[in-house]
């Protein structure tokens, strides 16, 4: 099967509240400056904030972290690459570094390099929903849908109304020729979420395998309709 699943590899400019480091009071005004600049979309002005920030705390990981997801955002993957990895070495109990690295890697075409920096993060944060789905998407990658499977069950389990897990999850049942399963989990992202698009092309994709072609035309309708109407994803520091 040919996966179209279109995993949004999104900008994570907001970091988890547990993990933020203890900082001056003007630094840490300089830092939600930076924030503001971010989540206007306004990358220079960012920038000129965080190398400021970095000039006093040369060794500020969240300050790091931003400028290598401005760099990402510029598809600037070495440098974004370098100021990762000292996010990860100078704020070792966060886990969205070695997430953001997963990503760079997998797009450079690097998936095993991938898989273990999605696992640096899991080592982190187990609980981590986003790090268990985009685990799963290695392993549909690798043609391990079984592995993929067990994953996208624990990530269920901490996080059940997860369109994306659900999606995937029918991913890997369909790969497994169980297109029973394959359906359910289809279904239920479209009920957590009627927009989840990939939903409605791994149900299609499905109810053409099993021969059911009046859901194919059905369901092909409602996607059409919905890929012409979904609004715009909002841009959030999550």
């Amino acid at each position: 099967m040919t996966r179209r699943l279109n995993i949004v590899l999104c900008l994570l400019f907001a970091l988890l509240p547990a993990c933020r480091e203890p900082a001056e009071e003007e630094g840490e005004r300089t830092m939600r400056r930076a924030e503001d600049r971010l989540l206007a979309g306004d990358f220079d002005g960012a920038r000129k904030y965080l190398v400021e920030i970095l000039d006093e705390e040369p060794e500020n990981g969240r300050a790091h972290l931003y400028m290598g997801n401005i760099h990402f955002s510029q598809y600037k993957y070495d440098e974004a690459r370098e100021e990762y990895l000292k996010a990860g070495r100078f704020w070792p109990e966060n886990p969205v570094p070695h997430y953001q690295l997963a990503q760079l890697y997998y797009i450079k075409g690097k998936t095993e390099e991938a898989l273990e920096a999605i696992d640096r993060a899991l080592a982190i944060r187990p609980d981590y929903p986003s790090a268990l789905c985009l685990k799963a998407f290695f392993y549909l990658k690798l043609k391990k849908p079984a592995a993929a499977r067990d994953v996208l069950q624990k990530c269920i389990a901490i996080a059940p109304n997860s369109t994306l897990a659900r999606t995937l999850l029918g991913d890997a049942y369909q790969e497994m020729e169980d297109l029973d399963r394959a359906i359910v989990e289809y279904e239920k992202a479209r009920q957590i979420n009627p927009y989840m698009l990939d939903s409605y092309r791994g149900a299609i994709e499905v109810y053409g395998k099993m021969g059911e072609f009046e859901k194919v035309k059905q369901l092909s309708e409602i996607y059409l309709n919905l890929k012409t109407s979904q609004p715009p994803e909002e841009f959030r520091l999550p």
